[in-house]
């Protein structure tokens, strides 16, 4: 394992274990979306300080983005339930994905 691997694990770990807290534990989410945000900001500082990692510290931003988002938005989108109620529609998912673009880049819900 080269270090960007082990970086990129060990920051994926940390957002899951931030989302798995949250659904113990409800909150809202701005306050998962902030912590995922002082996590990449974070990664983000780190590379920026040890170049060495890897020469494009913009992929592991936009990888680690990429999986918070789809932790939050698969937990925001309903399940098809065992007793065959049809699939969530796409347009539920595509609603949930604007809402964590908007959430990261304002702070705040979309009006």
């Amino acid at each position: 394992m080269n270090c960007i691997d082990a970086v990129e694990g060990a920051l994926k770990s940390a957002i899951d274990h931030l989302q798995k807290q949250g659904s113990r534990h409800p909150q809202d989410a701005t306050q998962f979306i902030r912590s995922v945000q002082a996590v990449i900001e974070s990664a983000d500082t780190f590379i920026g300080r040890h170049p060495e990692i890897t020469p494009s510290p913009d992929v592991l931003r936009h990888v680690l983005y990429d999986f918070a988002k789809q932790l939050w938005v698969a937990e925001q989108v309903p399940s098809p339930s065992a007793a065959g109620d049809p699939p969530p529609e796409a347009d539920m998912a595509e609603y949930y994905e604007y809402c964590f673009d908007y959430l990261y880049a304002n702070g705040v819900y979309p009006p």
